[in-house]
C-alpha cells in the first residue's frame, strides 16, 4: 500500500516538474488526479473514471487521455470506440504523446472503428516528432510487417534504434530488442536479458514476452520450454495479445504442452481483436472441426476478419474454401 502511494506521488511530482500545474490549457487538480490515479492502479475503474472524466471536461489533457483509454478498454465504463477516439484526440491535440501512439494504433488496426491509415500514420509521426519512444516503437512494428506502409525492414530498424535512445520505459525496451536482434551490429543477449528482466519487474507484459522467446530458442540462456511457457502465461495475464496468440499456437501444436483445442480457442478468441493471426486460427478451428463441430460459415467469417487486417494465410484458406463450394 505504502509502496503504491509512494509510486503515485513520484509520478505526480514528475508530471508537475515536467508540465507545471496548468499548461497547454490543461486544468490540473493534483488532489483529484492523485485520487483518480490511485483508484485506477487499484483497478477500481468506475471510481477512477468518474474523477478522470470530471477533470477531462475541465481541460486536463492527462485526464482526457485516461478517459480515452478507459472507453477504449471498457474499464469502469461501457466500451465505446467513438468516445475513446474523441477523448484521445483531445489529449493528443493538447500534447499528450501517449494518446498520439494509441490513436495511431487504433486507426491502423481498425478493429473497432473503420481503418484509416492516413490518420493512423499522422498520429504516429506526430508522436515521433514529439520524441515519443512508444510512437517510434509502434511505427517500427508497422514497417516490419507492412501495416499501412510498405514493408521496409531498414526503416523498421531505424525507428527502433531511434527509440532506443530515449530515457523511458519504451526506450529501454527498444534498446533491449536492438541488443537482442543485433540491429546496431552487435548482439548482446546478456544485456538484453537484463533489460527484459527490468521491464518485467515493472509488471510490463513486454518483458516476460521477450524473456519467453529467449528461453524457447536458447538465446543467451539454456533452452527451457517450460519456463518459456510460464513466462508467456505471465505476459498474457499482464495483457499481451501476442502472448495469447503464442499460447494458442502451442496448445494447438501440442509440442511443449499437451494439445488442447479448447484452450487454443480461448486464447485465440482473447487476442483476435489485436492479432490477425488469431482470427486466422479461429477460422482454421471452425474449418477443420478441431475441438468443435465443423462450421464453414464461421470459418469464412473469421478468415474475412483476418484478411481485413492483411493476413495472407487467411486469404489463401478462404479462396480454397470458395473453390470447393
Amino acid at each position: 500500500m505504502y509502496k503504491r502511494r509512494l509510486t503515485t506521488i513520484i509520478c505526480l511530482l514528475f508530471i508537475l516538474l515536467t508540465f507545471g500545474c496548468n499548461t497547454n490549457n490543461s486544468y490540473f487538480d493534483i488532489d483529484k488526479f492523485s485520487k483518480a490515479t490511485a483508484y485506477y492502479d487499484d483497478k477500481q475503474y468506475e471510481k477512477a473514471f468518474e474523477l478522470f472524466y470530471e477533470l477531462a471536461q475541465k481541460g486536463n489533457s492527462k485526464a482526457q487521455g485516461h478517459v480515452g483509454v478507459q472507453y477504449n478498454e471498457g474499464q469502469g465504463v461501457e466500451k465505446n470506440a467513438v468516445k475513446a477516439v474523441y477523448w484521445l484526440e483531445k489529449a493528443a491535440e493538447n500534447g499528450e504523446t501517449a494518446a498520439m501512439a494509441l490513436l495511431g494504433s487504433i486507426y491502423t488496426v481498425g478493429t473497432d472503428i473503420p481503418k484509416d491509415c492516413g490518420k493512423g500514420l499522422y498520429w504516429y509521426n506526430k508522436g515521433v516528432d514529439s520524441g515519443d519512444s512508444y510512437s517510434m516503437y509502434k511505427l517500427s512494428a508497422a514497417y516490419k510487417v507492412g501495416v499501412c506502409v510498405e514493408k521496409n525492414i531498414n526503416k523498421s530498424n531505424d525507428y527502433l534504434i531511434k527509440a532506443s535512445s530515449r530515457p523511458d520505459k519504451y526506450g529501454l525496451l527498444s534498446k533491449g530488442i536492438v541488443l537482442y536482434e543485433g540491429l546496431d551490429g552487435k548482439t548482446d543477449y546478456h544485456q538484453a536479458k537484463e533489460i527484459f528482466e527490468k521491464i518485467d519487474s515493472f509488471n510490463d507484459h513486454f518483458g516476460s514476452y521477450f524473456l519467453s522467446m529467449m528461453y524457447l530458442y536458447g538465446h543467451g540462456v539454456k533452452v527451457d520450454k517450460e519456463k518459456s511457457f510460464n513466462l508467456l502465461i505471465r505476459s498474457s495475464n499482464l495483457g499481451n495479445p501476442l502472448a495469447d496468440y503464442s499460447i494458442a499456437v502451442r496448445y494447438m501444436r501440442g509440442k511443449t504442452v499437451a494439445r488442447d483445442y479448447k484452450k487454443t480457442f480461448y486464447y485465440a478468441k482473447k487476442s483476435e481483436r489485436y492479432v490477425s493471426a488469431s482470427a486466422y486460427l479461429l477460422g482454421l478451428l471452425y474449418e477443420l472441426g478441431y475441438g468443435m463441430p465443423i462450421n464453414i460459415d464461421m470459418a469464412k467469417r473469421w478468415y474475412r476478419q483476418a484478411i481485413a487486417r492483411g493476413n495472407e494465410r487467411a486469404k489463401n484458406r478462404l479462396a480454397a474454401l470458395n473453390r470447393t463450394q
